[in-house]
């Protein structure tokens, strides 16, 4: 049976390994949840939030917190920042192909 403690956050969402060669490693990233996807639909202009909540660590915790969007933005390339915008949101279905079951 379904119980309200089954609802952890982030715990069902999909996640994939993306290497970033120009730092010589990788990080783990994870679909937006239905309240981050919500929420990021109605604000659109900002992707590099998208990141913050996303990147995670290999151990799954959060790479960055809430301000860092700055941090990415002005340390990474625009091809690599676009490259895991396209992870996320190919992860999240909002490219257009939801993953089929």
């Amino acid at each position: 049976m379904i119980s309200r403690e089954s609802f952890k956050p982030y715990s069902m969402l999909k996640r994939e390994r993306f290497s970033i060669p120009e730092m010589g490693g990788t990080v783990v990233i994870r679909e937006l949840s239905a309240g981050e996807a919500l929420e990021m639909a109605k604000n659109p202009g900002e992707p590099l939030t998208m990141l913050v909540k996303c990147i995670l660590t290999e151990d799954g915790t959060p790479m960055f917190m809430a301000g860092d969007e700055r941090l990415i933005g002005d340390s990474l390339p625009i091809a690599t920042v676009n490259r895991l915008i396209e992870v996320v949101t190919r992860l999240s279905g909002l490219d257009g192909n939801a993953e089929k079951n």
